[in-house]
C-alpha cells in the first residue's frame, strides 16, 4: 500500500471513531430532552392539578362563605325582632301597670269615700 493511501485509511479510521463518538453523545443529548420533556410534562400536569383543586376550594369556599352571609342575615332578623318583641313587652307591661294603678286608685278612692260617708253618717 502507498504511503498516502495509508495515511488517508488511518484518518477516515479517526472520522469514523469520532463520528461514532459524536453519535453517541447525540443519542445521550436525545436520551436527556426526552427525560427532560417528560418530566417538564409530569410538573405540567401536577400543576394543572393544584390550580384544578384551588378552583374547587376557591369555589367550596365561596358556597360557605354565601352560607355564612345567609346565616348571619337570619340572625340579625332574629335579633331585630327580638328587640322589637322587647320593646313591645315593655311597652304592654307599662300599659298594664298603669291600667293596674288606675284601677286601684279607682278602687280606693271610692273605698276612702264610703268610709268617710260612713264614719261621716251620710
Amino acid at each position: 500500500m502507498p504511503a498516502s493511501l495509508e495515511g488517508h485509511e488511518k484518518r477516515l479510521s479517526r472520522l469514523e471513531k469520532k463520528d461514532e463518538h459524536y453519535e453517541e453523545r447525540f443519542s445521550r443529548l436525545h436520551k436527556k430532552i426526552d427525560e427532560n420533556e417528560k418530566k417538564s410534562e409530569e410538573e405540567t400536569k401536577r400543576i394543572f392539578d393544584a390550580l384544578d383543586d384551588i378552583k374547587n376550594g376557591q369555589h367550596s369556599q365561596e358556597l360557605i362563605n354565601q352560607k355564612m352571609n345567609f346565616t348571619l342575615d337570619s340572625i340579625n332578623r332574629e335579633r331585630e325582632l327580638d328587640k322589637e318583641a322587647k320593646k313591645e313587652s315593655r311597652n304592654d307591661m307599662k300599659k298594664i301597670k298603669y291600667w293596674s294603678l288606675g284601677l286601684i286608685g279607682t278602687v280606693a278612692t271610692s273605698l276612702v269615700v264610703a268610709a268617710i260617708r260612713m264614719w261621716i253618717g251620710i
